[in-house]
């Protein structure tokens, strides 16, 4: 163990000082997140019991964090870099923490904060994006992907649990359960202080920003722009789908918790293995195993609609999510690198930009298509063809990163 250990610090120390720092950041970004993406939503139905207010949240947040790539643009020509990402940084645990402290959920506070949160996340993750890509290369951005992924996992095995049992906690001693949710965000708003902190000595340098709008795409880019639609899609439905049929199913807090990380620690290994076994030219097997994984995952929710089938489909999505993410991150920063090669004033905080903007569409299409499923049919009707639906979007995915010609296995 020890030795292995070893190894893998070595490995780790092959990356960039910024690359470094960039990985301990995201792991304190991950614990708010965690917080933020689950708890947020499962607060709203514990409110509501209604899946159209935990959609219409969400939908609040995706509509305004392509919005927020582009002003985050034009704000890059007048602010560094850094403070525009402890910003957004810190917006995106600001919300939820202002979300719980209203004991009246109604549409307004849940777009209202929504809203927040969409800027914050469009600040945040547009610099992270570009800063991913300027702090790494081609060849180890598997490796970058994969252990950041495997850790984030790893704090996903404890976040959620003990976030879970927090709220029962707060439930059971205080006959309170908002009590524990408010406890929470103020923890989570405090790990994204730290994930700011990390990288207070970083000397990162501000992209030079030009037009922000890519008027002529190439072939090759429009079909990365398509395989992010449909990538965005299955990922604006499965913000809020995991928490919707675990709490549905299985019926408390305390069982979301238990299930997210039983289904983390299931796939941290897995998916640190993954990524660095398997070298950038094989993204596309990375994307293929993902897709054989949510198969197997939608497919057994639809047939059983159970307490099992939930917990089979979460544990699968976990093992699978990585795999896609890893795949298609790592097309989209090679895909910038093509479209730039030879040209003297780059400028890839457009390409960023407009990935976005797909990435928005995908996931705003994601929640209506809900919004649409179960309002007009019987809820059980509508999870299970949600899952199918998810399913189907990432053999898409697939299918057209496929044919760009150039990830080939």
């Amino acid at each position: 163990m020890r030795k292995a250990l070893a190894k893998e610090l070595v490995h780790f120390k092959t990356l960039s000082y910024n690359a470094q720092d960039l990985i301990k950041s995201f792991i304190f970004f991950e614990i708010g997140g965690i917080v933020a993406n689950i708890f947020a939503g499962a607060y709203i139905f514990s409110k509501r019991s209604d899946t159209t207010a935990v959609a219409l949240y969400y939908l609040a947040s995706f509509v305004m964090i392509p919005i927020f790539f582009y002003v985050n643009g034009w704000l890059l020509k007048r602010w560094n870099i850094s403070r525009n990402f402890a910003l957004g940084t810190f917006l995106i645990g600001l919300s939820p923490l202002v979300l719980v402290l209203f004991t009246d959920i109604n549409n307004l506070v849940v777009v209202s904060t929504g809203i927040v949160s969409g800027i914050g996340m469009g600040m945040y993750w547009s610099n992270r994006n570009y800063l991913s890509k300027e702090a790494t290369s081609d060849e180890d951005r598997n490796y970058f992907f994969s252990l950041s992924g495997m850790l984030l996992t790893v704090a996903g095995i404890i976040v959620p649990i003990l976030a879970g049992l927090l709220i029962e906690f707060a439930g059971s001693a205080f006959g309170n359960r908002t009590i524990g949710y408010i406890a929470l965000m103020i923890i989570g708003l405090v790990s994204m202080g730290i994930s700011i902190y990390i990288l207070r000595d970083n000397n990162f340098e501000t992209p030079k920003i030009g037009s922000l709008l890519l008027r002529k795409p190439t072939a090759e880019w429009q079909l990365i722009r398509v395989a992010t639609f449909f990538h965005s899609f299955r990922h604006g439905i499965l913000l809020f789908f995991p928490t919707i049929i675990v709490l549905t199913l299985v019926g408390s807090e305390g069982s979301l918790g238990s299930i997210e990380s039983i289904a983390a620690l299931i796939g941290a290994m897995f998916t640190y293995a993954i990524g660095k076994k398997i070298k950038a030219g094989k993204r596309l097997v990375i994307l293929l195993v993902g897709v054989i994984l949510l198969s197997a995952g939608s497919i057994s929710f639809a047939v059983l609609y159970s307490a099992i089938g939930a917990l089979i489909f979460v544990v699968l999505l976990k093992l699978a999510g990585p795999q896609l993410f890893t795949a298609v991150s790592g097309v989209w920063l090679k895909g910038i690198e093509d479209q730039e090669h030879g040209v003297v004033e780059k400028n890839n905080y457009k390409y960023f930009c407009d990935i976005e903007a797909f990435i928005a569409f995908g996931r705003v299409f994601g929640a209506i298509i809900v919004i649409i499923l179960v309002q007009t049919l019987e809820l059980s009707v509508a999870l299970r063809l949600v899952a199918i639906v998810i399913l189907l979007s990432q053999i898409l995915v697939y299918f057209f990163i496929r044919q760009t010609g150039k990830y080939r296995a």
